[in-house]
């Protein structure tokens, strides 16, 4: 029998990915099918203060940071979640104007998420190429056009987006990101 595994959005959390690129072996899938909304929502500025402590507001927390070493613990906290850790020193967000602040947050932001697109498909490629399972990745309504060519860039996974495709033989899937505006 033809075993599909569908799950949807992930929002920019590593281990979501994780696991869903897993699940194909776990629960003895052909195909595992991510129906969208792979790419998460926000940007965690870690922020440099002058007396070396390093200043994050996550998940309604202010934290501060006196150690380095509890940094990389805590971007991979943030990581894990969905969000996109940037370190940041003060003097140089104090700096920025609303223009620029904006500027930088979209241009960082777009920049840190085809980063984590990247990684995952090499993880992808890596847990996949072997393993028999197929893949299918359909980007949604959250996600930025760019990551659409570097899905296509990948070994293992294919992109369903805005195609008719053939699964096992017996079903067809049409896939698009698009959707109605919401509230």
């Amino acid at each position: 029998m033809f075993r599909i595994f569908f799950a949807t959005d992930v929002h920019g959390s590593d281990i979501c990915w994780k696991k869903f690129i897993a699940a194909g072996d776990f629960y003895k899938a052909n195909l595992i099918i991510l129906g969208g909304d792979m790419t998460g929502k926000a940007l965690v500025p870690l922020i440099g203060e002058k007396d070396g402590t390093c200043t994050v507001d996550f998940q309604d927390n202010r934290m501060v940071l006196k150690k380095p070493e509890e940094i990389p613990k805590l971007e991979k906290r943030i990581s894990d979640r969905g969000y996109y850790p940037i370190r940041i020193e003060r003097s140089l967000l104090e700096g920025f104007s609303p223009e620029k602040a904006s500027e930088w947050s979209n241009e960082t932001f777009g920049k840190l998420m085809i980063e984590r697109v990247r990684s995952w498909l090499k993880y992808a490629d890596q847990k996949l190429k072997s393993s028999g399972v197929g893949c299918y990745v359909c980007p949604g309504n959250d996600d930025v056009f760019n990551i659409d060519e570097i899905i296509r860039e990948s070994e293992s996974i294919s992109s369903a987006e805005s195609r008719v495709l053939e699964i096992g033989g017996a079903y067809e899937m049409v896939s698009t990101g698009w959707s109605t505006p919401t509230p």
